[in-house]
């Protein structure tokens, strides 16, 4: 059986800060509340468009200012104004793409999950990484299980198949280490993205820059094969 690599996207594999805080802001503004300051950002994404609204939104929901229902229909205004123009400021990491085209030579199967809304995914990493770099690559819908649910993660190594003991999930936060304790899988942790150092733990191992993920993960699949 070949090994899986699954990435997580956003601050992983780019960074897409920028175009996401902007579909915030305009379903923000458009509803008259506040705006996202960049410095804000890192500790709200990662959790999908609802999550998003919650840590932004906290005082106003804790407060009664704003309802359940209220910020749910804001995180729908924001997926369709991130539907627009999802790659407009959006970049690959550094590296990146070196990295992805060493492990295209590796035997091995490599997949996207994201909490990003699924729609948008599809369109976006085509336009960021071509129409076949990745075997599977799924971001949330609703109704289905999102990360940090193991369920999340199983599905995609079912779609693979591969088995748990088989995959690494490589990530930036402490979601994504989460999701891959929670499905028995190897966790690999990012420093470049947008959590500190400092708020990562439980990982396998941890990378500051892509040339050591590449090494973490040749020396991973050379254990598996």
């Amino acid at each position: 059986m070949r090994p899986a690599i699954v990435f997580d996207l956003d601050g992983t594999l780019i960074d897409s800060l920028e175009d996401i805080r902007a579909a915030a802001n305009t379903a923000f503004r458009a509803n008259g509340l506040r705006t996202i300051a960049r410095r804000e950002m890192p500790r709200l994404v990662g959790w999908g468009t609802v999550g998003l609204v919650e840590r932004a939104l906290a005082p106003e929901l804790s407060s009664g200012a704003l309802s359940r229902h209220e910020a749910e229909a804001i995180a729908k205004q924001i997926a369709v104004a991130y539907g627009h123009d999802p790659t407009a400021r959006t970049r690959v990491f550094p590296g990146i793409a070196g990295l992805l085209r060493a492990i295209d030579s590796w035997n091995v199967a490599t997949a996207i999950l994201t909490n990003k809304p699924d729609a948008v995914v599809q369109r976006l990493v085509p336009q960021l990484f071509g129409t076949d770099r990745f075997d599977v690559v799924r971001g949330a819908i609703d109704a289905e299980p999102v990360k940090p649910e193991a369920a999340a993660l199983d599905s995609v190594l079912a779609d693979l198949g591969v088995r748990a003991e088989h995959a690494v999930m490589v990530g930036d936060s402490e979601i994504d280490i989460a999701t891959a304790r929670a499905a028995g899988v190897a966790a690999f942790a990012v420093t470049w993205g947008y959590r500190d150092a400092c708020e990562l733990s439980g990982y396998d191992a941890i990378a500051s820059d892509s040339r050591r993920l590449q090494q973490m993960l040749h020396a991973w699949r050379v254990q598996r094969t």
